[in-house]
């Protein structure tokens, strides 16, 4: 231990003189001592790659020191000391410049997608929008047309697209309106239609009674709704084209299923449980759909769509647009006060769907009278599209372009994120100059290896 003690005071001593020797002051025989003391426990750190004075080391040759009956000689600053430390920290510092050459490309890259659709973003959201409008014209005429050649040349096919459709079409609206407040809307009545005929193409096809319920529900008020809801056929809207399907399809279901040659319950007699069947049973039904609904709604949810401004069915049907005259559900939910708006709703829904139902056994009774009622719905339903296009479309078409182009834009760049990875970030083009990519010289001349003082 006295040896040990010894050579430390010796080596101590040998340091100061090697300062002294070369006319170090005393901040460099401090220096020299931290850094004797403290650089093999240097860390990595970015300032040190923005050093570029190259390092020459200091040799402290001292001999003599016994220690333990043997003598050694210490060499301070040198690369054998250094060597596996140096080549650890070389390494990780060629990885760090690569990814930040690798950041540096994507960046610039991204930014030069940006500034495209800056300068460039209203011709292409513009040609893109267009383009699918064009899009879903054509697919909406040619679905028209598929529909009514399946219907007279392969009735027993209809149900089965009627089922492809209209689940595609729904999960897409569930995800629309649900951006749009719109999902309460979902559990409007026709949506409960539409699923009750399901029930019978893929669970009960044997049913008759089942069959009549869907016949009148969807013949009489799903059907009868396109004139009060002003359904229109505007090919290039999807979410009216969706309405329109989801208002006439079934009907065309039943009507393709009823009048065709292989309906299984043709040899029954179309009188027979004729006001429990055409009418008593799908009162009956329409009536349980709107308990649930009124209770689920109109109670559970009442303060959740109050305090996040839900659209439901009665809040769309009763509001007053300003600059457009209102239509005739509007006076007439708007003549009575808020507090009583739900219970008028209720009863004018029930004594509507009461009188769509009343002529629902001609129907089922008589194909020319069947097809004159759904040939009539359809007329209007082309009439109010071809209003929407000549008196709407054609003048609004070009500001709602621009909404569109615009809303278009926001998209895109927040889903390209901030140009820099982070907000204290250096510019990334200038880490050209503050990152030199990493040499192949000796570690012993890295910036890295840097004195602190130096």
């Amino acid at each position: 231990m006295v040896n040990m003690d010894k050579s430390k005071e010796e080596l101590k001593s040998k340091v100061q003189h090697h300062s002294s020797k070369h006319g170090d002051s005393g901040s460099n025989k401090n220096a020299d001592q931290d850094y004797y003391s403290s650089s093999l426990h240097r860390r990595y750190s970015v300032s040190d790659i923005n050093q570029q004075q190259q390092y020459q080391p200091h040799h402290y040759h001292h001999g003599g020191a016994n220690i333990g009956g043997s003598t050694t000689t210490s060499t301070i600053g040198s690369p054998n000391l250094f060597s596996t430390s140096g080549f650890r920290n070389r390494v990780t510092d060629n990885k760090i410049i690569k990814k930040l050459k690798v950041l540096e490309f994507v960046n610039e890259k991204r930014e030069e997608f940006q500034n495209k659709i800056i300068n460039e973003g209203s011709s292409t959201a513009s040609t893109l929008i267009r383009t699918k409008d064009k899009f879903a014209f054509v697919l909406g005429v040619l679905n028209l047309c598929l529909i009514a050649y399946m219907s007279g040349a392969y009735p027993d096919w209809v149900p089965g697209l009627f089922t492809l459709e209209y689940v595609v079409l729904f999960i897409v609206r569930i995800f629309l309106y649900k951006r749009k407040k719109q999902h309460y809307f979902l559990f409007d009545f026709c949506y409960y239609a539409n699923m009750l005929l399901l029930v019978y193409i893929h669970v009960a096809p044997q049913s008759e009674t089942l069959f009549k319920i869907c016949f009148c529900l969807n013949s009489g008020p799903l059907l009868g709704a396109v004139i009060p809801y002003r359904n229109s056929m505007v090919f290039h809207s999807l979410d009216k084209a969706t309405s329109v399907l989801i208002h006439i399809f079934p009907s065309l279901v039943m009507y393709s299923t009823r009048w065709s040659s292989s309906f299984r319950f043709k040899d029954s007699d179309p009188y027979n449980g004729k006001w429990t069947s055409f009418f008593l049973y799908p009162v009956l039904f329409y009536v349980f759909w709107q308990a649930i609904y009124f209770y689920y709604v109109g109670n559970v949810k009442k303060e959740t769509i109050k305090e996040n401004n839900y659209i439901t069915s009665l809040s769309f049907l009763s509001k007053l647009k300003e600059g457009r005259k209102p239509s005739v559900i509007a006076r007439f939910l708007n003549a009575v006060t808020p507090s009583k708006r739900i219970q008028l709703f209720i009863t004018s829904q029930f004594i509507y769907t009461c009188l769509t139902l009343l002529p629902c056994q001609l129907y089922y009774k008589s194909q020319i009278i069947h097809s004159i009622y759904i040939v009539g719905v359809l007329t209007i339903c082309l009439w109010n599209g071809a209003n929407f296009y000549i008196e709407y479309f054609s003048g609004h078409y070009v500001s709602q372009m621009k909404e569109r182009e615009e809303r278009w834009k926001k998209i895109i760049m927040s889903s390209l994120g901030p140009s820099n990875s982070a907000p204290n970030s250096p510019s990334l083009p200038s880490m050209k100059k503050e990152f030199p990519l990493a040499t192949t010289q000796p570690y012993i001349n890295s910036p890295i290896s840097k004195r602190p003082d130096q």
